[in-house]
């Protein structure tokens, strides 16, 4: 799941996609319904992942998992 699969296109996994960082990546997946949005996403070097619910479909919530994982590891 965490084997790129799609030649020159770095990002996708099976059903799994990385997100790059300045300092870290993640792998995860993500979705949202109408009032609903979730992520699920977690870094298999630090082994610490992060799961996100939010009740509404507003907002840039991925931003919020990556200020939530870089507070962990400082």
């Amino acid at each position: 799941m965490l084997t790129l699969q799609v030649k020159d296109y770095d990002i996708q996994g099976l059903g799994w996609k990385k997100i790059n960082y300045e300092n870290f990546s993640f792998w995860g997946h993500s979705g949202r319904d109408p009032r609903v949005r979730t992520h699920r996403y977690f870094n298999p070097d630090t082994k610490i992942g992060i799961i996100l619910f939010q009740n509404n479909g507003e907002g840039s919530t991925i931003k919020l998992v990556e200020n939530i994982y870089s507070l962990i590891i400082e």
